[in-house]
């Protein structure tokens, strides 16, 4: 890179380090994609953070390369660290949080941000280990139970971002208007398919209003919010043709290319989008969608009270025997 695109990156991301230096951030996902550049964003504004993967080594390699290509702007860092943790399965979800609050115990700090980050649009394994549609439990359930694992750890005036998407807005009826509307029995049972991703991306908004009033007390200041921070070009796309057969999946991939085309931006713009909704001091309330890093509105179906809490206590029993 140009020194002026050096410069210009740094600019960027710069406007954030007084609230941001020093803070310790867990990003789900952070092994690719846009997790990956947020970390590197992260990392340059000299914050401390964690990021997970279903595999150790790949997370290893993650941090490793992180670091390396962070040491090239030749000034301070921060540190990174990986946990293997994998979203679609509970068991795995403990275990990553029972090693990461043991880390935050050791070193007597507080978790300040979490980035609920980890996604897939379709995967190899239909079903999660708990039986669980695989879009479902990874996108949505793993991080569910995360974050209520991990609230001891979080900071009284820490942040959640919980990552989303504008499909249900642009794509599902508004006549949609009950979970029963949206067959939300089946659609967590059934086998994964790459159509499932845009109902379970709103439901990663309701449960971040539901969440951002549940933990709404006097002892705390959290500040809950979701973002849907453009439409990329990642592996998940790639990962959708790959794992689904035939025609579906080469249909999934062409609109998604298709779409990307028209209205894409890129990794650094999108990580740019949640950093800002991450770190930025001047956000303060809780309970919003940002689309792009602009506060905007969800889907109708969002904004319901019966059917978010209709969501909220359904989950809380999906993963009361890991809690």
């Amino acid at each position: 890179m140009s020194a002026s695109i050096i410069d210009g990156y740094l600019n960027r991301i710069n406007r954030y380090m007084n609230y941001s230096k020093g803070k310790y951030c867990l990003i789900t996902g952070g092994t690719s994609g846009i997790g990956f550049q947020l970390a590197k964003d992260m990392i340059l504004l000299e914050m401390n953070v964690t990021i997970t993967s279903s595999s150790q080594e790949r997370v290893m390699k993650a941090c490793q390369q992180i670091i390396k290509e962070c040491n090239m702007f030749n000034k301070p860092i921060g540190t990174i660290t990986g946990i293997e943790m994998d979203l679609s399965d509970l068991n795995s979800v403990g275990k990553g949080c029972n090693q990461l609050k043991q880390n935050i115990l050791n070193n007597n700090i507080k978790l300040d941000i979490i980035v609920n980050n980890a996604g897939t649009v379709a995967g190899k394994e239909k079903k999660s280990k708990q039986g669980f549609n695989y879009v479902y439990a990874t996108n949505y359930l793993g991080h569910f139970l995360m974050n209520h694992l991990l609230k001891p750890v979080l900071n009284v005036n820490g942040r959640i971002v919980i990552i989303s998407s504008e499909a249900a807005l642009s794509f599902l009826s508004k006549n949609i208007k009950t979970l029963e509307d949206m067959k939300f029995t089946n659609l967590m049972l059934h086998e994964s398919s790459g159509s499932d991703y845009m109902s379970i991306k709103l439901f990663c908004s309701m449960y971040c209003f539901s969440l951002a009033e549940h933990w709404k007390d006097d002892n705390n200041n959290f500040i809950i919010n979701c973002v849907h921070p453009g439409t990329v070009n990642t592996n998940l796309m790639k990962t959708a043709k790959e794992n689904q057969s035939g025609i579906i999946g080469l249909l999934s991939y062409g609109v998604g290319q298709f779409y990307n085309l028209l209205y894409g931006i890129s990794v650094e713009e999108a990580a740019l989008n949640i950093l800002r909704v991450a770190v930025d001091s001047n956000l303060t309330r809780a309970g919003n969608f940002y689309l792009e890093g602009r506060e905007s509105k969800e889907h109708p179906i969002a904004y319901s009270t019966v059917e978010r809490e209709k969501l909220w206590t359904i989950s809380l029993k999906q993963i009361q025997d890991y809690l």
